[in-house]
Formats: C-alpha cells, structure tokens, sequence
C-alpha cells in the first residue's frame, strides 16, 4: 500500500498547544494558514459569537460525538466562508509583501 506523505486522522498524532495547537505526525508534511487580523468582518464575528452562545445554551454538556460534529459542521463552515470571502486588505496579495513573507518562510530551507 502506498502511504500518503500528508496528515493522516487514524495515525497517532501528537497535540501540543501554547498559543496556538501545533499537531505532529512522524513523516508527514506541513503547511502553515496564515491570516491577516482584518480578514474576518467584526460584524460576522459578533454574530457568530451570539449564535454560537445560543448555541451552547441549548445544548448539553459535555456534548455526544453527534453534537459535537454539528458544532464543528456549523460554526467551522461559517469561517471558512468569511475567509475565503477576500475581507480586509488581502496584503499577502501585494507581490512585494508576499515576497517579504516567502523569503522569510524559505531562510531556512533545506537546513532545518
């Protein structure tokens, strides 16, 4: 069988967290999101803030494996949409901003 180099969820996985999760997997590749702080409206965030609070007043805690895939489904689609919307001043579209980040992402390839 021939094995993907990418994240697979059945591996075992190691999940460290400080201000941000970091998840590790033996032989597996890596990729980094970045986002720009403007990029999520502060409206869309308000609201989903207020939904997902109704939300979790209506449903019991600790939540069973159903609820919790709807939570995930629901409030994990709203962002995703937002950030693929294009929101804010998309600076990683500016070449010479871009360049700057990709240099810095690439100062150390092929030594660590």
């Amino acid at each position: 069988m021939d094995v993907s180099p990418f994240f697979n969820p059945y591996a075992e996985t190691h999940i460290s967290a400080a201000n941000l999760p970091h998840w590790r997997q033996a032989g597996v590749l890596y990729f980094v999101t970045f986002r720009m702080a403007d990029s999520l409206p502060a409206e869309k965030i308000h609201d989903m803030r207020l939904e997902r609070e109704t939300w979790l007043r209506t449903h019991p805690q600790p939540p069973t494996p159903e609820q919790e895939k709807a939570y995930w489904d629901l409030f994990g689609s709203h962002i995703h949409h937002w950030l693929d919307s294009g929101h804010g001043n998309c600076l990683l579209a500016k070449p010479g901003i871009r360049h700057i980040v990709e240099g810095a992402l690439r100062h150390f390839d092929g030594e660590r």
